[in-house]
């Protein structure tokens, strides 16, 4: 029910009953986008529970950007990343976000952190290094009529250049995204 305050996810299974329960605490009606579990988030989760061996989860380092509520990056650690960074650029969201990763620890051996970042903020992405995966669910998703004219170009333009400082020649990046603006 995506009405409940601690929502209960269940990712596909595929022969492995590893990595496919996660509780994630949520904030119906919250002041932020973040607040709230997002079908990119569990699409992705899906994604990356399904292919973990082809993405060279194990071991990988892995950031996600607009994390919000922590899924992705939950789901990652579960799957063996030796480091998982959740980041979103608004603070508030970011409590949620380690509450979650601390209940769906189990028995995951990666590190886990939590960090603001916003797109675009160059000394920011730099200070934190390189990452072998970079994850994003649902990062990038009004249209100009919501945003104004030229915002969405603004913010891809932003999460573009973050991907870049945060990438080396062997990054995967892996993102989820639903065109809501079906004017478009």
């Amino acid at each position: 029910n995506p009405n409940e305050r601690v929502r209960r996810v269940r990712l596909p299974e595929s022969g492995d009953a590893r990595c496919t329960r996660f509780d994630v605490e949520q904030d119906i009606g919250g002041p932020d986008t973040g607040s709230v579990l997002w079908s990119g988030s569990l699409v992705l989760s899906a994604a990356l529970r399904a292919h973990a061996a082809s993405l060279g989860l194990a071991g990988a380092s892995a950031i996600e950007l607009g994390t919000g509520l922590g899924l992705v990056a939950s789901v990652a650690r579960c799957l063996g990343a030796s480091t998982v960074l959740a980041t979103d650029g608004d603070a508030s969201i970011l409590p949620f976000c380690e509450r979650n990763l601390a209940r769906n620890q189990g028995d995951a051996d990666g590190a886990a952190a939590v960090a603001k970042l916003w797109w675009g903020d160059a000394p920011a992405a730099r200070r934190l290094g390189q990452f072998d995966l970079i994850v994003g669910a649902d990062v990038v998703y009004a249209s100009d009529s919501v945003l104004g004219h030229g915002a969405r170009e603004v913010s891809f333009a932003g999460l573009l250049c973050t991907y870049w400082l945060l990438a080396h020649e062997n990054t995967t990046v892996v993102m989820t995204y639903k065109n809501r603006n079906q004017l478009e």
